[in-house]
């Protein structure tokens, strides 16, 4: 099984619901899966309702330098049985 298939079958889910808990709770966060050498996948949630402290915006930027100016983000949008979206992921 590849890394990109364990994230799918066994953490895709948990984030979708550590996202929207955190979400809900406007808890900051972070989540890095480096996936292999040319897939990552990176989620931030930080925002001024999150009120995020200085080192985890500062550990964004630095984490999304590592991306590169030729990457294209593929970008996934979660909805629940509501059509209500729950979780937007830059797969880069």
């Amino acid at each position: 099984m590849t890394k990109e298939e364990v994230y799918d079958e066994q953490i895709s889910e948990m984030m979708t619901k550590i996202i929207q808990i955190c979400h809900d709770n406007k808890i900051a966060m972070i989540a890095d899966f480096a996936l292999d050498e040319d897939l990552k996948c990176l989620t931030v949630l930080l925002s001024e309702a999150t009120d995020p402290p200085d080192n985890m915006v500062e550990a964004a930027k630095i984490l999304r330098q590592g991306i590169g100016p030729s990457a294209s983000p593929l970008m996934i949008t979660t909805k629940d049985a509501d059509g209500k979206v729950v979780n937007i992921t830059a797969v880069l």
